[in-house]
């Protein structure tokens, strides 16, 4: 798709299909992304719901939330964790024009 010079989404083709333009997947996110997606919605098919999240004849539970502190320690990392990334990745995206300027593109 967009790794191969022949691939329909590819930005090296003359005529592609994307007004143009073409695909630039960053590091394969693109495949990552998919890959992830894709595994997570078999594991839930398969695991199927949790025990006792539904009644005998089908009528759904409510589950009561479960350790705040959990939930903003999880936030907290998310946090930290992206804002460590983000400054890496948007070093490599950096583009340097002839007239000496730079340009980011953020997403």
């Amino acid at each position: 798709w967009f790794w191969s010079p022949d691939g329909w989404a590819s930005p090296f083709r003359s005529a592609d299909r994307l007004f143009g333009t073409g695909a630039i997947d960053f590091a394969g996110s693109g495949v990552v992304h998919m890959v992830g997606g894709i595994a997570g919605l078999w594991g839930a098919l398969i695991e199927g719901p949790r025990i006792g999240r539904f009644e005998k004849d089908g009528g759904a539970i409510t589950l009561r939330g479960h350790s705040a502190s959990l939930v903003v320690l999880g936030t907290f990392l998310l946090w930290f964790g992206w804002f460590g990334f983000n400054p890496g990745s948007f070093t490599k995206i950096l583009v340097t024009y002839d007239s000496g300027s730079n340009y980011g593109q953020w997403s």
